[in-house]
């Protein structure tokens, strides 16, 4: 197997590209940034399905750290999930069982007994 997938936060101090899903395909020749949402929204965790390696869920949190202040969530922060390997990714939530609003940093666990 010589698909890798990278959750990357990115840098605290400030907006930047190098934040989101990364996959490499080819054991890290190459990778492609497969779920960007923005400058200042990075991904906190992410966990592949243990019965389907094309299904992956990405806790995408969005943050900008001062020396004085840190901020925690916003419109980029949301669980995302994709069944093709990272092709495409939908946004989960009301309509899946999350809250109204905006997200903050998420934790993720899911059951190898019952990924479903």
């Amino acid at each position: 197997p010589k698909t890798v997938y990278v959750a990357a936060m990115g840098s605290a101090w400030g907006p930047n590209p190098e934040r989101g899903v990364f996959r490499t395909r080819d054991g890290g020749e190459t990778w492609d940034h497969v779920l960007s949402i923005d400058d200042t929204t990075g991904c906190a965790e992410m966990i592949m399905d243990p019965s389907n390696p094309d299904k992956l869920f990405a806790a995408m949190w969005s943050f900008h750290r001062e020396p004085w202040f840190f901020t925690s969530g916003g419109e980029g922060s949301g669980l995302y999930v994709t069944h093709n390997g990272g092709d495409d990714w939908t946004r989960l939530g009301e309509d899946e069982g999350l809250p109204k609003g905006q997200l903050g940093r998420m934790g993720l666990t899911m059951s190898p007994a019952d990924p479903n």
